[in-house]
């Protein structure tokens, strides 16, 4: 059932309908032009694949990580560019295995450093099919720490980027006791992270599934909770938070899906765990895991009658609010109809109700039953204040589905017109990767098929805000915050998610369709309990909301890179970077002085003052170097403001005149800024 509030927001909805009736959502495949289409991929299981729109290099630009499945490859990372084009940068990689399966990955700042770092699921290779069981054991899961912060915010040639730490951190996910001597860790197909007891540390979650008529019932399918001791590394409480003290087999269920996320209406993270077809239906049903606020979980499937007894081969899900009516709803693609699904058939949508619990699978009567389907994300495709649905699928399709959301509870099929082509989808995720205010939609295919990137080229409906959070209590990665913005009659929610979908993670951005000329009021619930609240808020633009700091209406200076390394001036040449400062604060910010220590650099231009606006305003200056001091010149760029806390940031500087690269002469701990955001 559809709860709306009042008979307001029933006229409104009318009104959206009629205007928007002819309205389309169309996307323009630029895989060859933006770099990202030179490979192809396969999954040895046929159930892998996934794609992470990931910052690793802090530069506000969302970058691409794409797992890979066989054919002796490693993942591939991509570096935007800032100009809609990516580079392959996979060498910043350390040295990996290309034995083995990477079915999955997920990305967060997991020891509070300021650099995102990606956990990747491990499967073994061997796979059979889906009627025999197949080997139960598989390689150790992999943490690849950041160094971007420890490298002093830049890429040392040569050198990789990210270092390998799963065992170090606990986190290599091992059986216990072993499983067979081929291999020491289990088949991991799934997870995320969250921050389930709220203490500033992020915490992850892993799910396993063996494949197989038999695979229901084995100690190798138990999932694992991990939860993070704020010192970088991990202990096992998946027996002590309740999720499975490991004495039931009936608790052994093969996952292929996963979410932590706030779903129940609080806000403690919940966790949705998709299980699939065993020989016993009882082994597929789906579990719930409501938080209980006290480091532990229940299952609370059994509050809301019909509740994961509907995708028995359940792939991908995601979870918005699709009606605005502010409770989570929750969607879950079915690959295929089995004997262990209830009807109908097709895809599942549960709508959340007022109390936490959940109505009935009503896909049909909204439209978006589906079939063949894999990755699924919610985004506003078209700035309307409502999320559309995209499904990756496979089989006999090459479209995957798109359903543009009506306002009123249903969805309209816009596949046929959309544009988008990806046979043998998986993975999907979104991100304003050219930073024009849409989203566009990554999908990764199987099959030998590529990573597919779209362009949004909708006709918009109406303005959009994006949302840029700096965590200071909560986890760095602020995953777990739950973002309210009302504009007029709409009253639209967000919340940051550590993956989602089929193997994937969103940017973590957070984006809202606007059909409101202003937001009237943007509030901001943050893990550690600390509530920000902004009030009239132009459209248009992406903030920057820095944890607590609407309390103090006070501005905060930032600026990127941290470190600027200018290379190699001939004689009589220079050489020129852009510096862009940044008020992350809650007042504006007046920039009174930009300076050099050293004569070599200059600003261009130079002039001050200038205003910089709250929550994310910003000037890009360009820093020239001229290399007629000769030799290595060091210096400081020292910028003057109103900040209260640091009027004075020096942002260090590197140059030569000739010679090689600098890179290996830096100290990598030089050039951070004095003044650190914690």
């Amino acid at each position: 059932m559809i709860h709306f509030r009042s008979l307001a927001v029933l006229l409104v909805v009318g009104l959206f309908i009629a205007s928007s009736a002819s309205a389309q959502l169309i996307f323009e495949d630029v895989s060859a032009e933006a770099g990202v289409d030179q490979f192809t991929y396969i999954s040895s299981s046929y159930h892998d694949l996934g794609v992470n729109w990931i910052d690793f290099d802090n530069d506000y630009d969302a970058d691409l990580f794409v797992v890979t499945s066989t054919g002796g490859e490693i993942p591939h990372l991509y570096r935007n560019n800032g100009d809609s084009t990516f580079t392959l940068v996979s060498e910043l990689l350390p040295a990996l295995r290309t034995d083995i399966n990477f079915a999955h990955s997920v990305f967060a700042d997991y020891d509070n450093d300021g650099d995102a770092d990606i956990y990747i699921f491990i499967d073994n290779t061997h796979f059979t099919n889906l009627v025999r069981l197949n080997r139960q054991e598989g390689p150790p899961n992999l943490l690849l720490k950041n160094l971007w912060v420890e490298h002093g915010g830049r890429i040392i040639p040569g050198q990789p980027l990210f270092m390998e730490v799963a065992e170090q951190a606990g986190v290599a996910d091992l059986a216990d006791p072993p499983l067979h001597e081929r291999e020491p860790g289990m088949r991991a197909k799934t997870g995320g992270w969250l921050d389930y007891d709220r203490d500033g540390c992020i915490d992850l979650f892993v799910g396993h599934d063996i494949f197989g008529r038999f695979s229901y019932g084995q100690r190798s399918v138990r999932n694992r909770l991990y939860r993070n001791r704020c010192d970088g590394t991990f202990e096992d409480t998946t027996a002590s938070s309740g999720v499975d003290d490991g004495t039931d087999p009936g608790r052994f269920r093969p996952t292929v899906a996963f979410i932590g996320a706030h779903i129940n209406g609080d806000l403690w993270p919940d966790m949705f765990e998709v299980n699939i077809e065993g020989r016993e239906s009882a082994f597929e049903k789906d579990v719930f895991y409501v938080n209980n606020g006290n480091g532990t979980f229940r299952d609370a499937i059994a509050e809301s009658p019909g509740l994961g007894d509907d995708s028995a081969a359940g792939m991908g899900i995601d979870v918005a609010d699709i009606d605005l009516d502010g409770d989570w709803d929750i969607y879950i693609s079915d690959l295929f109809n089995t004997r262990a699904d209830q009807p109908p058939p097709g895809n599942v949508l549960y709508l959340g109700n007022s109390d936490g619990t959940f109505a009935d699978n009503s896909a049909p009567e909204a439209g978006v039953a589906a079939d063949s389907s894999w990755g699924v994300t919610f985004f506003d495709a078209d700035q309307d204040a409502y999320e559309d649905l995209l499904i990756a699928t496979m089989g006999q399709r090459e479209e995957p589905f798109m359903y543009r959301n009506m306002g009123d509870g249903t969805f309209e099929d816009v596949t046929a017109t959309a544009g988008m082509l990806s046979p043998d989808g998986r993975g999907t995720a979104v991100a304003d990767y050219d930073g024009d205010g849409d989203l566009d939609p990554a999908i990764i295919n199987d099959y030998d098929g590529v990573l597919s990137l779209y362009r949004n080229v909708s006709p918009l409906q109406g303005s959009w805000l994006r949302v840029r959070l700096r965590a200071r209590q909560s986890n760095r990665s602020a995953i777990g915050t739950l973002i309210k913005v009302k504009a007029g009659p709409y009253n639209m929610m967000r919340q940051v998610k550590g993956g989602s979908s089929s193997h994937s993670q969103d940017e973590l951005v957070q984006h809202f369709g606007l059909r409101s000329e202003t937001v009237d009021q943007v509030r901001i619930y943050w893990p550690s309990g600390v509530e920000d609240i902004i009030q009239s808020v132009a459209p248009n633009q992406t903030i920057t909301v820095t944890e607590g700091t609407t309390a103090t209406s006070t501005p905060a200076i930032h600026a990127y890179p941290p470190h600027v390394d200018l290379g190699v001036a001939g004689k009589g040449a220079t050489t020129e970077r852009t510096v862009r400062v940044f008020n992350e604060g809650a007042a504006p910010l007046t920039v009174t002085g930009l300076t050099f220590t050293n004569p070599s650099f200059t600003v261009v231009p130079s002039g001050t003052p200038f205003d910089l606006k709250p929550y994310g305003g910003f000037r890009d200056i360009v820093v020239r170097f001229s290399g007629a001091g000769g030799g290595l010149q060091e210096g400081s760029l020292r910028i003057s403001s109103n900040d209260p806390d640091t009027p004075v940031m020096d942002v260090a500087v590197v140059g030569a005149s000739d010679g090689p690269s600098l890179d290996d002469r830096i100290n990598p701990a030089r050039g951070r800024m004095r003044r650190t955001n914690p």
